[in-house]
């Protein structure tokens, strides 16, 4: 089954990443999420910043 992350905790742990000296390996194994969900998260943070991680996770249809 698919851990689901809310934004707060990914906002945060990406705060965490880029204002640390820990890797991606570190912090995803200190924190038990794996390395390809927290980079991820950094690229999307790094393009969009605060509006980053908008929604649950489900595919909102546009009209």
């Amino acid at each position: 089954m698919t851990q689901k992350y809310d934004k707060e905790f990914k906002l945060n742990v990406v705060k965490v990443y880029l204002s640390n000296s820990k890797s991606i390996e570190q912090i995803a194994q200190d924190l038990g999420i794996s390395c390809a969900s927290l980079g991820d998260w950094i690229k999307q943070y790094k393009r969009e910043e605060e509006r980053s991680f908008p929604g649950s996770g489900h595919v909102m249809k546009k009209n």
